[in-house]
């Protein structure tokens, strides 16, 4: 099996000797280049080509958001290992949305950075639990911020959709025409909507209504 390259990228001296140092007695990991800055990798990483990168984030000049950035739409097949103390949405979350494929903590220890650079290396990703419970709770706030509507809601806003009047609207559901401007109206607000318009081509985008042929 032929080891896996990868190269180190961080401001500090001691840190980037040591991670170095971590991986000589690893008989699968070779460590083909450590740069001190983003500007210094992005110089050599054309020459060696390493298969993962251990990036950090928080470097002066070029940080590890734009390094990343730009080793993802020039060398997309580098697989690419963040590595931060910082563990708050606004340092994590865009990076993981930019498609960086791990994340790790610096105080891991060295058999979590060595699992993760493996499953990395093969095509997976790796995220520390801390970075994981960010964007868990990043979905169950999605979730909760998206809108729930009703099966009525949905009927009056495929009529809507329809063009039908309040007036039909209330023949065909068999409810009065006060009800159906009240789910109008609730409708309105929960969808943050100034118009039926609006509300329709809302329910278009969201799917909550069957979209008709013109044939």
């Amino acid at each position: 099996m032929s080891k896996i390259r990868i190269a180190i990228t961080d401001d500090h001296s001691l840190l980037l000797e040591g991670m170095a140092t971590v991986f000589q007695a690893d008989p699968l990991i070779d460590v083909v280049l450590q740069a001190s800055s983003g500007e210094e990798l992005l110089e050599l990483i054309p020459k060696i080509k390493p298969d993962v990168l251990l990036l950090d984030i928080s470097m002066p000049g070029r940080d590890g958001q734009s390094v990343a950035a730009e080793v993802l739409r020039r060398f997309p097949d580098i697989r690419i290992i963040m590595l931060s103390m910082h563990q708050t949405p606004e340092y994590v979350l865009p990076l993981i949305d930019m498609g960086v494929h791990g994340f790790l903590l610096k105080n891991s220890n060295h058999s979590e950075l060595h699992s993760a650079i493996r499953l990395v290396n093969q095509g997976d990703s790796y995220f520390s639990e801390v970075i994981r419970e960010l964007v868990d709770k990043r979905k169950q706030r999605e979730q909760a911020d998206e809108i729930q509507i009703t099966k009525r809601e949905r009927e009056i806003l495929q009529l809507l959709y329809e063009g039908l009047s309040t007036a039909e609207m209330a023949d065909k559901l068999f409810i009065s025409q006060h009800t159906v401007f009240k789910h109008r109206q609730n409708l309105l607000q929960k969808c943050d909507c100034k118009s039926a318009s609006q509300l329709v081509n809302l329910a278009i985008r969201k799917g909550w209504v069957f979209i008709q042929s013109e044939n």
